[in-house]
């Protein structure tokens, strides 16, 4: 339900944290790229260009909610609206009715009830939505600025934050919070930036920009001190992967890199003769370099994978992966380079259809849906 709950041509061999690193093969696809007819549902930003990221989204009520980045000179405001597949909604006052600048730093679902993190420097913001009922703040993160991460196992919701002496990883029975990181976080991982579910065990990626990002799983089932195992550190052996993003696909592991030196990549936890170990899929951006986020957004719909790139030159680009043939399905920006990235949206309530919120900080977001049945490979034509 929670979109946080939610290829490598080249060999690779990393000995990182005692894991070696197995790797594999896959096929760009010579199918015809941009194979895939988009249609524009909405663009300059719904109602004003200044309104010109989507930075988080879940499913709540058979709708996918989600926040708004609305700059205005030097302030940065948010909003939280609505997508039913057809019709947006606004759901919220700007920033709450709280003056200053914030932004969302995270969203997901608990129990029926929609839960939304607020940056604030002095403590994040916690505010839930129940049903038809107003928002109420429920929670002054203290020394967490940001909570990231939204994760159900077992019944409790746990959350990943911001914090300056190292991320925290919190869980919440409906009642109680608590503490459960047990402390393992070295300080330079300041954010347990996202999580994904698997096997009943929690995975959460690290934001760290100066020895890269870390990969950590935590087993609830187990006490206090033998919960947490360090799956990865170090960037995957490169530092300049300061941040990473996760998804489950065919009950493997798929972690996104943020890379600005030498371009995205993107790493698979899989099981191979009964041990775990990475590989690597794609690396140096898919080929370009100026692919320096590889998994802004990953969701799997249909058997497949889909995942969005960042691009400052040549727009965002939306890629399919079967688990061996992997095709770029739309024209880079989406004809517009300044599409610089986008969030491919899991929508539950519409299986056959796939949406993408791009980023374009000078005309606004824009909104595109595409079919996942039916599509026929050739040339882009007026399908724009």
């Amino acid at each position: 339900m929670n979109s946080n709950f939610q290829c490598g041509r080249r060999l690779f061999f990393k000995f990182i944290t005692g894991i070696i690193f197995a790797a594999i093969f896959i096929t760009v696809s010579d199918k015809s790229a941009y194979a895939y007819h988009w249609t524009k549902l909405a663009s300059g930003g719904f109602n004003d260009k200044s309104e010109y990221s989507i930075e988080h989204y879940t499913e709540y009520e058979n709708k996918i909610f989600f926040s708004s980045v609305i700059q205005n000179n030097s302030s940065s405001k948010f909003r939280i609206m609505s997508f039913d597949g057809t019709n947006f909604a606004n759901e919220s006052d700007e920033n709450f009715g709280i003056a200053g600048s914030f932004w969302v730093s995270g969203m997901g679902v608990y129990e029926d009830k929609l839960y939304v993190g607020i940056y604030f420097q002095n403590g994040y913001r916690l505010w839930v939505k129940d049903g038809s009922n107003p928002w109420a703040l429920i929670r002054n993160g203290g020394t967490n600025y940001m909570a990231n991460g939204f994760c159900e196992v077992g019944g409790n919701l746990y959350i990943g934050t911001n914090n300056p002496a190292g991320a925290q990883v919190w869980e919440f029975d409906g009642v109680d919070w608590t503490q459960v990181d047990d402390g393992v976080f070295a300080s330079n991982d300041r954010s347990a930036l996202n999580c994904t579910v698997m096997d009943s065990k929690l995975y959460f990626a690290t934001e760290n920009f100066t020895d890269g990002t870390a990969i950590w799983e935590l087993d609830p089932s187990q006490p206090s001190g033998a919960r947490w195992n360090q799956l990865a550190a170090g960037g995957f052996g490169n530092s300049n992967n300061q941040k990473s993003n996760l998804v489950v696909y065919d009950g493997k592991i798929y972690a996104g890199t943020y890379n600005v030196a030498t371009g995205g990549e993107i790493w698979v936890y899989s099981q191979d003769s009964g041990s775990w170990d990475w590989s690597n899929l794609v690396d140096k951006g898919n080929g370009n370099q100026e692919n320096y986020y590889l998994g802004v957004s990953m969701v799997e719909r249909n058997s497949k994978l889909y995942f969005s790139t960042g691009n400052l030159r040549k727009g965002t680009q939306i890629w399919e992966y079967d688990g061996s043939d992997l095709v770029q399905i739309n024209l880079a920006g989406f004809g517009d380079v300044l599409n610089n990235s986008a969030l491919v949206v899991n929508y539950a309530s519409e299986p056959d259809q796939l949406f993408a919120f791009t980023r374009n900080t000078v005309y606004g977001v824009e909104v595109w849906e595409t079919g996942l049945s039916g599509q026929t490979n050739g040339p882009q034509d007026d399908r724009y």
